[in-house]
């Protein structure tokens, strides 16, 4: 059975908040880019995936455990791992490839950044060539949303710049996956990786997220988080409530979808036409996934998996020490 996963990699940020005059990602660190630090652990994921160890993709926890680690809600979409209770042949033939280890994969990295940043990306990239795998680059835009289904677009009419290609040309495709990341999360876990690989494969979404233990606050008179960070506290404010956080999650990424779904979002925007206001409304692809095509399933994320957003996220990096 052959597996294509495309990783897209939004990297066309700034680094305004990190206090950083180019993209922060492109910061150095102990001689070293931010991005390489990414770019390594997902060449390594990659290189795995296209050869891997004997047992590397067999299911190390029993069903049932498998199961309670990926059912994150209660009312979330309910998961059957086992072969005799899978929802459908298809469901049932990917569940016993996986355990058999028979999965065939084929891997291609689309980095979404601004032509300005271009050729430091690249130059990291070539440093650490993935053994089988293809490489490119697709032009950001505006904001998050629209910069991703910019490099959707690209990808699917064949408009990506490509700077690497050794991959094996697996065919046919039984099913593609995309994995959408924000690269300023830089420590993805391979464990992570699986679990939404194998989550996506049986049932088409995954979202990693993990449950909110602070007490979150609304506020009346805020018209944007900035506001907050940069005013002198001699401004009042007022809560409308405290949400309850036993129904709030914290999503992270990658977040994953099959690309037949995402060719329908893309589609659909496409002839309505959306522009970049609509897109700016949405902060994350499950949101706009579920604005227009219908709902996904939730992960558990890792604590270690964390955005960073501001120099002080350098000290919470354990991959950076």
């Amino acid at each position: 059975m052959n597996i294509k996963l495309n990783f897209i990699l939004l990297a066309a940020g700034s680094g305004q908040r990190f206090g950083y005059s180019k993209n922060k990602l492109l910061y150095i660190k102990q001689d070293r880019t931010l991005f390489s630090r990414l770019w390594h652990n997902l060449v390594s994921y990659a290189d795995e995936l296209s050869s891997p160890k004997e047992d590397k993709l067999k299911l190390s926890l029993s069903p049932v455990e498998l199961k309670s680690k990926l059912c994150l809600a209660q009312n979330t979409q309910s998961f059957s791992l086992t072969q005799a209770n899978a929802s459908s042949t298809y469901q049932a033939a990917i569940l016993e490839a996986y355990q058999k280890n028979v999965l065939k994969f084929s891997v291609n990295f689309i980095l979404v950044c601004q032509e300005s940043d271009a050729a430091m990306f690249t130059s990291d990239i070539k440093r650490n060539l993935p053994k089988l795998a293809t490489v490119s680059l697709a032009k950001g835009a505006n904001n998050r949303e629209a910069s991703m289904l910019s490099a959707l677009k690209a990808y699917v009419n064949k408009q990506t710049k490509p700077i690497y290609t050794q991959a094996t040309n697996l065919q046919p495709v039984d099913k593609e996956l995309v994995f959408i990341h924000d690269a300023a999360r830089l420590q993805v876990s391979p464990n992570l990786l699986d679990e939404l690989l194998l989550t996506a494969l049986l049932y088409d979404t995954a979202i990693p997220a993990l449950p909110v233990t602070d007490t979150i606050v609304q506020l009346n008179n805020l018209s944007a988080p900035s506001a907050f960070a940069q005013t002198d506290f001699q401004n009042s404010y007022t809560s409308s409530q405290r949400l309850d956080r036993n129904s709030l999650l914290a999503l992270q990424t990658p977040q994953v979808f099959t690309l037949a779904n995402l060719q329908k979002l893309l589609a659909y925007l496409t002839q309505n036409k959306a522009d970049t206001n609509l897109l700016s409304k949405y902060t994350d692809d499950s949101s706009l996934y579920e604005a227009f095509i219908g709902p996904v399933n939730y992960v558990y994320g890792d604590p270690n998996n964390s955005k960073l957003t501001v120099k002080e996220d350098l000290e919470k990096l354990t991959a950076l020490s």
